[in-house]
């Protein structure tokens, strides 16, 4: 099971209690963001394309979203 399907399985509330008491980083929620507007962009871009698209719409780098899409499969 990846990190992005325990994400998803998970309840709100539980994220959002895991992540105020340390257990997960803050940015966790906004990593899943990303990840699931990746895997959109990949439905209609090659991956490269979708890696680009989402670092320009989060303005983040591309080594940055790699990280996150790494951590998330």
């Amino acid at each position: 099971m990846s990190a992005y399907e325990i994400i998803l399985s998970m309840e709100q509330t539980m994220l959002d209690k895991m992540m105020s008491t340390g257990l997960l980083r803050s940015t966790v929620s906004r990593d899943f963001k990303i990840y699931e507007f990746y895997i959109n962009e990949r439905k209609t871009n090659t991956c490269m394309q979708s890696r680009t698209n989402t670092a320009e719409y989060f303005h983040l780098s591309e080594e940055s979203i790699s990280k996150i899409i790494q951590k998330m499969r």
